[in-house]
């Protein structure tokens, strides 16, 4: 999610004073200066907001204030679930109001995390499961002839799969330089990109219809 995140958010346009629409913060860990906190009116003023970390940002640059967000990984270390459930719980409250209500977005972000992450591992899965590397090897070898358009296609497959697999530990290295989160779980990326995609379009679900719709054992309720 994390790596998501720094992949698709345009920062730039966070920090910049100018564009007073892009807003994000990050609730976990948050600094104001205490006259600027007071003149947004505090967490007081979002009591009512579903998202008030994203809301209390929007306030800041609706006020005039200064927004930074940064990667502080040497000042600080947060961690904001600690079980499977808090973390359904958690994203799934926030996702799809963070994206302003969109189920157009949150099917293409499933869709995304679908093709670019469990695909290519099941696609290696399912060649190595119908037998088809030997069979590639004793054609690459001789040993059959070639008599159809299998073994490009299947190579290619081959191909794509390990390079976009390859990705998943490029694009974990890179995040690990800004959270300094360690690489050594990079291969559970197919899981991890499933994930992503179920949480998106339960954050939906869960959102328009209040189905199991909670914080905290707190039950939530969108605004009309």
């Amino acid at each position: 999610m994390f790596n998501h995140l720094a992949v698709c958010y345009d920062f730039t346009a966070v920090n910049d004073p100018s564009k007073t629409d892009s807003a994000f913060a990050g609730g976990p860990f948050m600094l104001f200066r205490r006259s600027g906190y007071e003149k947004i009116g505090g967490h007081e003023a979002v009591a009512g907001e579903i998202v008030e970390d994203v809301e209390l940002a929007k306030r800041i640059k609706r006020a005039g204030l200064k927004l930074g967000l940064y990667s502080g990984p040497n000042l600080a270390s947060v961690r904001m679930y600690r079980s499977w459930s808090a973390l359904w719980e958690g994203w799934t409250k926030n996702l799809y109001l963070a994206a302003n209500r969109s189920w157009g977005l949150m099917f293409y972000m499933a869709a995304i995390k679908l093709f670019l992450y469990p695909m290519p591992w099941l696609a290696l899965a399912i060649l190595l499961a119908n037998g088809d590397f030997a069979e590639i090897l004793a054609i690459s070898n001789y040993q059959l002839p070639i008599t159809n358009y299998q073994l490009p296609i299947t190579w290619l497959t081959i191909c794509l799969s390990l390079i976009v697999i390859w990705q998943h530990y490029t694009l974990r290295r890179l995040g690990a330089q800004m959270s300094e989160c360690p690489t050594k779980y990079w291969w559970l990326g197919g899981l991890g990109g499933a994930l992503v995609a179920a949480i998106a379009i339960g954050s939906a679900i869960k959102t328009e219809t209040g189905w199991g719709w909670t914080w905290r054992g707190r039950t939530l309720q969108i605004k009309s």
